[in-house]
């Protein structure tokens, strides 16, 4: 078996209680991820938007973050469904606008019954199958006390974990109009390999308040828009995994995606954008990646340390030839507020600010190398900010390759 993955993208109709038939995979997929600023690509629009979801067979969780462009008091809105794979509330106000549960994983794609919808708003998905052999979400509250928090129950031993948190409690499949909020995209293999990017929101503020972290030391981060709760990465389980809640100052709801498979290959870590334009190679990663199913970046320069504005970006690269992004935007002390997002294809990363926006980085994958991968920095600044990024790779060739190179995979299968 080998590797599979592919990245699509789905503009909405507006035919709510529909199912959808998502096809052209060429595989039966295990896991989708989801995410959207809810722009099309090369699109600008006012408002923030940050929404990540997954699907599998044994269940879904989506959770958002929405802030409002040009008010004068900050009205932000976030929550998380446990049920559904994508999730928003309308703009600037409560309640739900659009939501999407998986209906089956099928032989050569997904169907989704959409609950609710809006036509024209647009979202990627990156689903993977084939040595992504395992597949588990699931949602757990996180410990009201600091230490260990083993989560079980996902039916097999996990070797890559990707979380998720929002600044909305515990409650699930409702929206938070007031309060605090934030959204959080983290991952873990082990211990030392881990990392969390957030954003934190303050809702019903004279001036936006708004702060952002790249940590690589955590595996989630709450922010609110100080840190509320987070948590470094433990350990792997036979039936789950483990984390350290290290700061409690409340309980969050927290959702995973569980991966694994006997020939899957996981890397992940961090690195930071290039100060000029041209390209920037990654190495350390232990192996050629086939894909690069998730970047995800602040404007934070410094690791593990809160600063303010939000310059986040979610991104994904199936191969060199098949990239998108998705990019927020909110500067802080602002008033009234300014907060925006843009979606571009072609690229897996891209930093912007301002109301226009501007565009301060942008930068696509290159290559897949030997031991990591290059990225090509096609318009850059001066600001070092920070991302993290998912490396997978497959089953290691046979047939043609060399007995030295066949003993390598093998090690790489069993370390």
């Amino acid at each position: 078996m080998t590797l599979q993955v592919k990245l699509g993208s789905i503009t909405l109709t507006g035919s709510e209680g529909a199912t959808e038939a998502i096809t052209g995979l060429g595989f039966a997929p295990t896991a989708i991820l989801f995410f959207s600023d809810f722009v099309g690509d090369g699109a600008d629009g006012s408002h923030l938007y940050d929404m990540i979801g997954f699907a599998t067979a044994s269940g879904s969780a989506a959770h958002f973050v929405e802030s409002a462009h040009n008010v004068a008091t900050t009205a932000v809105f976030c929550g998380f469904h446990n049920v559904s794979c994508i999730y928003k509330a309308p703009d600037n106000s409560g309640g739900t606008e659009i939501r999407a549960t998986l209906v089956s994983l099928d032989a050569d794609g997904f169907t989704l019954n959409w609950n609710l919808t809006v036509a024209g708003r647009v979202i990627r998905y990156i689903a993977l199958g084939g040595d992504v052999a395992s597949a588990a979400a699931g949602t757990f509250n996180s410990n009201a006390a600091t230490g260990n928090q083993a989560i079980s129950g996902v039916g097999f031993l996990p070797k890559l974990v990707i979380f998720l948190t929002s600044r909305s409690n515990t409650t699930a499949n409702g929206v938070t109009t007031a309060g605090d909020h934030g959204m959080c995209l983290g991952a873990a293999k082990s211990s030392l390999e881990r990392w969390a990017v957030a954003g934190g929101y303050d809702d019903n503020a004279a001036a936006a308040n708004v702060a952002q972290i790249t940590a690589n030391n955590r595996c989630f981060v709450n922010l609110a828009p100080t840190v509320w709760v987070d948590a470094d990465f433990v350990s792997m389980d036979a039936d789950g995994f483990t984390v350290n809640i290290t700061t409690a100052g409340g309980q969050v709801g927290v959702s995973y995606l569980a991966l694994g498979g006997a020939d899957l290959q996981v890397a992940l870590g961090t690195d930071s954008q290039k100060t000029a334009t041209g390209t920037k190679a990654k190495t350390g990663v232990g192996f050629r990646p086939e894909a690069l199913p998730i970047l995800r970046g602040s404007g934070a320069t410094s690791l593990n340390t809160v600063t303010d504005h939000v310059a986040l970006f979610t991104g994904g690269a199936p191969s060199v030839a098949d990239q998108t992004v998705c990019a927020i935007g909110e500067t802080d002390a602002a008033d009234p507020t300014i907060a925006k997002r843009r979606a571009e294809a072609g690229a897996a990363a891209l930093y912007i600010s301002g109301s226009t926006p501007t565009v301060n980085a942008r930068a696509a994958v290159s290559s897949l190398d030997a031991d990591g991968f290059t990225l090509n920095w096609t318009v850059a600044d001066a600001t070092a900010r920070l991302f993290g990024y998912i490396a997978l790779r497959g089953a290691a060739p046979s047939g043609n390759a060399t007995p030295a190179l066949q003993a390598y995979y093998r090690r790489r299968r069993t370390a």
